[in-house]
């Protein structure tokens, strides 16, 4: 039995329902015109005697009347440098959100890059990724500040991003409330990936197993964040290894080493063999035009 009390403790709905397949039911509630507002109760109850508890809230909807937009100068930065965003804020009806104060976070988190990009798999996923849904879950608050938008509605901001020796990437988000003079709140947020380096390097090999002496396939693809292909020089090397229980992995010997650069289309193929059963390491390391190793 399904039940949904209002916040006023009136109920609202009573359902008997039948599970499907999979142990789950679905049902609806149409609220009235001018509901009560706040949070409702949900109870299910089961033969076995056992009452599950879930909630959710009835808010009332307010018109925003202007919008916040964040507008870095650009999407993407290497670690070191300068980022530099416009928070901007209209009246829908055209004049700007003159003199207004603004509160405006900065967060960082670890960002990794999806493994479908510039797949034959992108057009699956893209459609539903994107970096403005994004939150900053698990992300450290690197600064919180107080300002006010010009006469224009607009105020600028940077921050200085760490260079350090930190072999990952990172995605700041800039996040920016601001209140008008009728009190009204509105928050407008982007996020903007910083970058170990200009360009990234992926690898696939050309199979998972392989026995004592087989060639090995390593294909190697290098491209900026925007999916567009790298030409540069690439350091292979093939290291064999055991685990040692108490120890973990440990690296052996190193059993290949080369030099490739890619081509136009940022590949290059590495091929070597095997020379024993177990499992093998292989790194890939280019440097970018700044020096960054990757």
């Amino acid at each position: 039995e399904v039940k949904i009390n209002d916040t006023r403790g009136t109920e609202v709905y009573r359902e008997t329902m039948k599970t499907n397949a999979n142990g789950t039911y679905s049902g609806e509630l149409t609220l009235g015109e001018e509901p009560p507002l706040g949070t409702y109760e949900l109870t299910t109850s089961i033969p076995d005697g056992v009452t599950h508890y879930a909630s959710f809230k009835v808010e009332e909807y307010k018109k925003p009347e202007y919008k916040v937009e964040v507008i870095p100068d650009k999407e993407q930065y290497a670690n070191g440098d300068l980022i530099a965003a416009t928070i901007k804020a209209d009246y829908y009806f055209g004049s700007p959100v003159a003199n207004a104060q603004v509160d405006y976070y900065i967060f960082r988190g670890r960002y990794w890059r999806p493994w479908w990009y510039g797949t034959e798999y992108a057009w699956y996923y893209e459609d539903e990724a994107s970096d403005e849904e994004s939150n900053s879950y698990r992300a450290e608050m690197l600064e919180s500040n107080t300002g006010y938008l010009d006469a224009n509605g607009q105020f600028e901001l940077t921050y200085q991003t760490e260079k350090g020796e930190q072999n990952v990437d990172y995605y700041y988000r800039i996040e920016a409330r601001v209140v008008d003079a009728s009190r009204r709140q509105i928050i407008g947020a982007k996020q903007v990936v910083v970058t170990r380096g200009l360009f990234m390097l992926s690898s696939y090999t050309n199979k998972y197993v392989y026995s004592p002496g087989d060639e090995v396939a390593l294909t190697l693809k290098a491209e900026d964040f925007k999916n567009n292909p790298i030409s540069t020089k690439v350091t292979v090397e093939v290291y064999a290894r055991e685990w040692r229980s108490g120890y973990g992995w440990e690296s052996r010997t190193k059993t290949h080493g080369e030099t490739v650069n890619t081509d136009a289309t940022g590949k290059a193929t590495v091929k070597f063999k095997t020379s024993e059963g177990g499992y093998y390491y292989i790194t890939a390391t280019s440097v970018d035009t700044r020096g960054n190793k990757i």
